[in-house]
């Protein structure tokens, strides 16, 4: 968290408590520590910081609603702000990415993997009979567009050792 004093007078002994009401945001760690922060000068709790996490059902693009409550002295103040949760972050060439390490999630594409092997009948496939650590390119019946960049082709490799 990053704090600006734009009130009148210097702070010495700056404490701060962070507080959220969603059932999305578990806060382990509510507290944090400024110490001296001179007016029209900015710090960040860099020695101190909340502990915050969003659970992994919080939907994408959800508001929270957060409260800094600041303290020193007889001085409190409470500085309201809002948080969007799960955001999909775009990229330059306009396509979305989220980034969720927590396993499955419910924005995750469903895929149905189908496996093609010589030595099957259903999905019998041809077989590149590639030696270790060859590379070979393969025309594709068609075309697809991936960040713009048309393609034609595949490019299949072996590796050893896995």
């Amino acid at each position: 968290m990053t704090l600006k004093n734009i009130g009148g007078l210097d702070f010495t002994d700056l404490s701060t408590t962070l507080a959220c009401s969603s059932a999305y945001i578990t806060i382990t760690d509510n507290s944090g520590y400024f110490g001296s922060l001179a007016i029209d000068s900015t710090k960040e709790n860099t020695g101190d910081r909340y502990t915050v996490t969003a659970s992994g059902t919080t939907p994408y693009n959800t508001e929270v609603d957060f409260s800094l409550i600041t303290e020193e002295g007889g001085f409190h103040d409470t500085l309201d702000f809002t948080l969007i949760i799960g955001l999909s972050a775009p990229t330059d060439t306009g396509y979305y990415y989220a980034y969720f390490s927590g396993g499955l999630h419910s924005q995750a594409p469903n895929f149905a993997w189908i496996a093609i092997d010589s030595t099957q009948s259903t999905y019998p496939g041809t077989s590149l009979d590639l030696d270790d650590n060859e590379i070979v390119q393969l025309a594709l019946p068609f075309n697809f567009q991936y960040y713009g960049v048309d393609y034609d082709s595949i490019t299949v490799s072996s590796m050893d050792g896995l």
